[in-house]
C-alpha cells in the first residue's frame, strides 16, 4: 500500500513539474536589439561617425575591451548644418538612449564629447537627459571627438564588456 501512494505522490509532483514548466514557458520572452545609431531629430542636420558618410541615421559607437580607469581612444564624428533655407546657426544637444544590448550598467561608464567649445563628461546614465555640445552655423560642420572610461572600482565582472551608445542629436534655433 504504502508503495502505491508513494507512486501516486511521484506522479502528482511529475505532473505539477511539466504544468509549472510549459506554463513558465508560455510567459518568457526576449528580445535583443543588435547595432547602435547615432541619429538626428532635426532636418539639416547630418551625422558621420569615424569618417564614414554622412546622414541622418548612422552606424554609431560600439566600445570594447574597457579597462578600469582607462579611456579608450577618441572616435570621432561630425555635426553637418546643411540648412540652408533659415540661415541660422544650431545649438546641439546630443542624448544617449538607452541600448538594450548594452552589457555595462549606466553608471560603470563615464562619457567625454568634445566638439571644442568645451568638453562635457558625465556617465552614460547622465547623458540620457542629453547635453548641450556645441553651436553648428549654416554650412558648417562641427568635428568632435568621444571616449569612454570605465570607472575605478566597477565589479570585476565589468572589465572587457561592450558598450553600445544610440546618440540622438538634437538641433535648436534661437535658444
Amino acid at each position: 500500500m504504502n508503495k502505491k501512494i508513494a507512486m501516486s505522490l511521484l506522479s502528482v509532483f511529475g505532473a505539477l513539474t511539466l504544468v509549472t514548466g510549459s506554463a513558465f514557458a508560455a510567459f518568457t520572452t526576449s528580445a535583443t536589439a543588435t547595432g547602435n545609431t547615432f541619429s538626428t531629430t532635426t532636418p539639416g542636420l547630418q551625422l558621420s561617425v569615424d569618417g564614414r558618410a554622412f546622414g541622418v541615421s548612422v552606424t554609431g559607437i560600439a566600445v570594447s575591451g574597457l579597462i578600469p580607469g582607462a579611456a579608450t581612444p577618441n572616435h570621432t564624428f561630425d555635426v553637418y548644418n546643411s540648412d540652408s533655407d533659415t540661415g541660422a546657426t544650431q545649438a546641439v544637444s546630443l542624448n544617449f538612449n538607452n541600448n538594450v544590448s548594452s552589457a555595462l550598467p549606466g553608471s560603470d561608464t563615464t562619457i567625454v564629447v568634445d566638439c571644442g567649445q568645451g568638453a562635457v563628461s558625465d556617465s552614460y546614465t547622465g547623458w540620457m537627459t542629453g547635453h548641450f555640445i556645441g553651436n553648428v552655423g549654416p554650412g558648417a560642420k562641427m568635428a568632435c571627438t568621444m571616449n569612454v572610461t570605465l570607472n575605478s572600482g566597477v565589479p570585476n565582472t565589468d572589465q572587457g564588456l561592450q558598450d553600445l551608445f544610440d546618440g540622438v542629436f538634437t538641433g535648436s534655433i534661437g535658444s
